[in-house]
């Protein structure tokens, strides 16, 4: 993936966004984060290995109203911090933080273990090392 922070402010004037997936897109920063989260339709989010992301964009994504799924697999700068921005997401069902060695079991306890509002799956709830 050769997408950069300003091909994603481009694709984030698209209010009908509901879903996007940006595996492997290592050109993006937080700043393509902070543009993805005016989305107001943005439902689902895939930032699997996306290795310049850090907290400051998974708290940006994190005011997204109708976010109900992120992946942040091997996000390897991502802490507890991220963690506990998402606890505030009132629409969150599903996360992933598989792989994110940053992440300890006090990131964990801040998503109320995998309880409502969140899936009760294994799989859809990760935070996995």
């Amino acid at each position: 993936c050769n997408l950069a922070d300003a091909g994603m402010a481009s694709l984030a004037t698209r209010p009908s966004l509901q879903s996007a997936d940006f595996s492997n897109c290592t050109n993006l920063t937080d700043a393509a984060a902070a543009s993805l989260a005016t989305c107001p339709s943005l439902q689902s989010v895939v930032f699997s290995h996306c290795s310049k992301l850090t907290d400051a964009g998974v708290a940006s994504l994190a005011t997204c109203r109708s976010l109900q799924s992120v992946n942040f697999s091997c996000c390897r700068n991502l802490t507890d911090a991220a963690a506990a921005s998402l606890a505030t997401c009132p629409s969150l069902q599903s996360v992933n933080f598989f792989g994110c060695s940053n992440l300890t079991d006090a990131g964990s306890s801040s998503l109320p273990p995998c309880s409502p509002p969140f899936s009760t799956a294994a799989t859809s709830c990760s935070l996995r090392k």
